[in-house]
């Protein structure tokens, strides 16, 4: 993770001629001969371009003629040829398309190449708008017809038609005038061409020959590249294993500390008169919260999650959070301190991204230090004028906290300072390092609005500066007393609980009976299914894990409205990185709690569901 030791330069190997250089300059003074012979007719090739241009744009007079044509004889009652207005309308969309983008174009033979000219693709660009709207109002005044209304000759819409049909004509004429015009122009280009070729082989003859020396260069720095690129290559792999394998454990761990969170409060709810253990129990819970915070962490390494941003005291996060896991990140032979601003202002951070900053830069501190030294984090309040936040990088001037990582390590050469937040950018050796780390930080403070910036002199160490926004949002206050969690309710619901994991089941069906409700549980889809069947009517609210072996919760759900349409339905799961997860809450199924869950969170959502109904 360390990207900050110096690295030895590798000077590019200098290009050896080859020993058929000169049969090739000699084959190359040959080929410029019959160039010369040659050139009258490459140019005639393109003013046969332009002609086939030209030829399109007929073409596309002809189509929309043709369609004009058609639509009116088919508003007076023939509705022989009507079926070729699509055919013509599609024919010279793909002309004009042709003509723009070069597509090939089988049904009229033309070999069209696409337009260069600003001028000529402005005018062409024109005429495919045109015909666009064409299209619309031919589609809108058939289907006029078709439902008996005035839309024949003289009515607003013939006139409205007929005017489309003329301005795309007109469109038509300038661009084919244009296109004649320069065709005109190329030919004596192609004849001045043809004399200034006969004095200019010489000159080709040395291009070739430095050509070649350049592409001999080229080709070895791509090879290079190519190297370093598959490198880059086989670690993105890693870290999308790293992903995919976090992915997957995350769910089961959260509904493992969904249910120890779960049966926590149920013994606070049944010993509420036992101070001792309910705040006990108290502490549970916030383990359990802070695990499944370390699990969303876990996450972040291998995809962006989403930004939380919230009031925090930095002091207090470097004091409980990341403070207690500083001295074994930084290892026994480094020296770890904390110099905090006492009236630190609040800042408006995600915090698990900030802890994830904190950790990579204490690692890459650790790596820069191999000999044992110091690493010092501070806080301050600083106001910065407008030249300080141009020379910091900031946004904007205003007030900023300032967070700071210190370290008395080697240090970062000038050469590489400018390259250390690149992703991939690395000096330790591959098998140690991803060259990832100060690139995520990078990225993660970005995230939270603010900017970071290093100061390094090789054998002085480094000082990292963060700049966060002060946050003008007061701080939550944190109360120490174990506060009670929820009254249990006499409203008699009846649940269906659908969730495949044991564990998690057992402690939410007890959580939930404790709240006062009735619940049906089920294991997976299929049972679910059959006990819905059994007491479809009963059923106020389905509860339903996301993702689930065989039927999934979406799906379950989906059966389940074919039999009892405006079933209310509450999702819940481990993993919002999952695609169905994501796929659920993009398609307007807001009830949602991510696990693990409190039981005053379960019992507003059960509420909110069952009283809308």
């Amino acid at each position: 993770m360390n990207d900050r030791a110096g690295t030895d330069s590798q000077a590019e190997p200098a290009p050896t001629p080859s020993h058929w250089m000169p049969a090739l300059v000699l084959g190359l003074g040959l080929a410029s001969l019959l160039m010369l012979v040659a050139t009258n007719h490459i140019h005639e090739r393109v003013i046969y371009r332009d002609q086939s241009r030209l030829d399109a744009v007929e073409e596309i007079q002809l189509a929309l003629t043709a369609v004009h044509l058609w639509l009116e004889e088919y508003l007076t009652g023939d509705r022989t040829e009507i079926g070729q207005v699509d055919t013509q309308l599609a024919r010279a969309d793909n002309l004009i398309r042709a003509l723009l983008e070069g597509d090939p174009t089988p049904d009229t033979g033309l070999a069209v190449r696409p337009l260069v000219d600003g001028a000529l693709r402005s005018q062409a660009g024109e005429i495919r708008t045109g015909i666009e709207a064409f299209k619309v109002i031919s589609a809108r005044r058939q289907f006029g017809f078709d439902q008996g209304e005035a839309v024949g000759v003289g009515t607003a819409m013939d006139e409205l038609y007929d005017q489309a049909f003329r301005g795309l004509l007109r469109e038509a004429r300038g661009l084919k005038s244009a296109l004649t015009s320069r065709q005109i122009r190329n030919r004596a280009r192609a004849l001045l061409l043809f004399e200034a070729m006969l004095g200019s082989w010489v000159v080709i003859i040395a291009l070739s020959v430095f050509g070649l020396w350049s592409h001999d260069r080229r080709r070895a720095r791509a090879e290079q590249e190519l190297r370093a690129s598959q490198a880059q290559l086989l670690q993105s792999q890693k870290m999308d294993a790293v992903g995919r394998l976090a992915g997957g454990i995350s769910h089961d761990i959260n509904n493992y500390l969904g249910a120890i969170r779960a049966q926590s409060e149920l013994v606070q709810m049944r010993a509420a008169s036992d101070r001792q253990l309910t705040t006990r129990m108290s502490s549970i819970i916030r383990v359990v919260d802070k695990a499944s915070s370390l699990i969303e962490q876990l996450l972040g390494f291998s995809r962006k999650q989403p930004t939380r941003l919230q009031a925090v005291d930095l002091n207090r996060l470097l004091e409980e959070g990341v403070g207690k896991m500083a001295r074994g990140l930084v290892g026994e032979a480094v020296r770890f301190e904390t110099r905090l601003e006492p009236q630190l202002w609040p800042v408006k951070i995600d915090p698990a991204q900030i802890e994830q900053v904190l950790v990579n830069l204490l690692v890459n501190a650790r790596q820069a230090m191999p000999d044992g030294g110091s690493v010092t984090i501070a806080t301050d309040n600083r106001e910065i004028d407008d030249r300080a936040a141009r020379s910091a990088g900031l946004s904007a001037p205003g007030a900023y906290v300032v967070l700071t990582v210190s370290d008395t390590g080697t240090g970062i050469p000038e050469e590489i300072r400018e390259k250390i937040f690149e992703p991939f950018f690395t000096t330790q050796p591959t098998a140690t390092s991803s060259g990832l780390g100060l690139s995520m930080v990078y990225g993660l403070i970005e995230q939270n609005h603010g900017a970071i910036r290093v100061h390094s002199r090789p054998g002085e160490g480094a000082t990292f500066a963060i700049y966060l926004p002060r946050g003008r949002q007061p701080l939550p206050r944190a109360s120490a007393e174990p506060q009670p969690l929820v009254e249990p309710t006499d409203a008699g619901r009846t649940i269906l609980l659908v969730e495949d994991n044991d564990e998690m089941r057992h402690s939410l069906r007890a959580m939930i009976e404790a709240l006062g409700c009735e619940v049906i549980a089920a294991g997976g889809g299929d049972e679910a299914i059959r006990l819905f069947e059994e007491v479809a009517d009963d059923i106020d609210l389905v509860i339903s894990d996301v993702v689930m072996p065989g039927i999934n919760g979406p799906q379950l759900v989906g059966r389940l409205r074919q039999r009892r349409d405006g079933l209310k339905v509450l999702y819940i799961s481990g993993n919002t990185g999952d695609a169905a997860v994501k796929a659920t809450l993009v398609g307007g199924e807001t009830a949602f709690l991510k696990k693990p869950f409190g039981a005053k969170a379960l019992l507003g959502k059960i509420r909110e569901l069952t009283e809308e109904a």
